[in-house]
């Protein structure tokens, strides 16, 4: 919220579901420390392009999609802990610098079906990086660290927040239901802004009913509402000023719950409750042509065990 201030913008949905999506992710992998030199490589492209930097704050905020790697890097310890450290740095600055161009490209690539775009050019730049490392005998140990049992206080927590979205919104929009219908036939594509498009009132009540509505289906089904899956729902809820709405969503959790019948995984896994949530990405897809397109009916990787799911999982966005 400071970058926005610093640079005068206006809020749209896109900044947003940028705020959103990097608050969430806090709960999972960002910290105040590790943002900083991925944004650092934007604003040096920025300098590069004679920009300004305001032009791309959003690719600055989604881009931290990588921003682990920085400590990852930083404690493998290789030559020394300095040289590790500067090492982490500058490979995180350069991968900050390279996303700008890469995001661009997998724009085209998908034309706006897929939500989360910096997740695909993340994910590409990633795929790369470890292809390096590996070929270096470098590799990352995995872990798989969850606290559990904390629904009852993340229910009233969560749910607090959204109900006050839905009474804000109903505060401040009088045409509430023709308001959501129109914003139900949207498709969803990049870039739906339903800040500027619908006004703030509809868009928080959007946003409202589909952290509430995320909310009851993880309890519903028992599962656990655990960092990664807070933060899942966190980027849902500000992607509802972008892109995302009942109508468009819903088929992904009706893919989900048909997949986990055919395969070994319960529903209430973390890697299938991680794979509903992180789905919705393709919302644009049910949006465009229908529900029964959905590439939902296709998240789970049947080929994979549950820690490699729940790691495609996150890696996604």
């Amino acid at each position: 919220m400071t970058l926005y201030r610093i640079n005068r913008l206006q809020i749209n949905g896109a900044l947003i579901a940028a705020y959103f999506t990097t608050v969430g992710f806090s709960l999972f992998g960002k910290n105040i420390v590790n943002i900083w030199p991925t944004i650092l490589g934007v604003y040096l492209y920025s300098l590069y392009q004679k920009d300004s930097f305001k032009n791309y704050i959003l690719i600055a905020l989604f881009g931290t999609t990588l921003s682990p790697a920085v400590v990852q890097l930083a404690f493998l310890n290789i030559l020394g802990k300095a040289f590790s450290i500067s090492l982490g740095i500058l490979i995180a600055v350069f991968i900050g610098f390279c996303l700008s161009p890469l995001a661009k490209f997998s724009l085209k690539l998908h034309q706006g079906y897929c939500l989360y775009n910096m997740g695909l050019a993340g994910g590409l730049m990633a795929t790369m990086m470890m292809s390096n490392f590996r070929a270096f005998g470098i590799d990352f140990e995995r872990k798989l660290i969850l606290s559990t049992g904390n629904n009852f206080k993340f229910t009233l927590l969560f749910s607090a927040i959204f109900i006050a979205f839905i009474i804000y919104g109903l505060l401040n929009e009088r045409q509430v239901i023709e308001k959501y219908k129109l914003l139900s036939k949207t498709t969803g594509r990049l870039y739906s802004d339903y800040f500027n498009d619908f006004g703030e009132g509809i868009t928080f009540i959007n946003m409202g009913m589909l952290g509430l509505i995320f909310i009851i289906y993880v309890l519903l089904i028992r599962g656990e509402l655990t960092g990664p899956v807070i933060g899942a729902i966190l980027t849902i809820v500000g992607f509802g000023a972008l892109g995302k709405h009942l109508v468009n969503t819903l088929p992904v959790l009706l893919g989900t719950v048909i997949s986990s019948l055919l395969n070994i995984w319960e529903l209430n896994s973390q890697a299938i409750i991680l794979a509903s949530l992180f789905g919705t990405n393709l919302a644009p897809i049910a949006g465009e042509f229908g529900w029964f397109w959905n590439n939902s009916w296709f998240f789970p990787c049947f080929g994979c065990n549950e820690h490699e799911l729940f790691t495609w999982g996150f890696k996604s966005l």
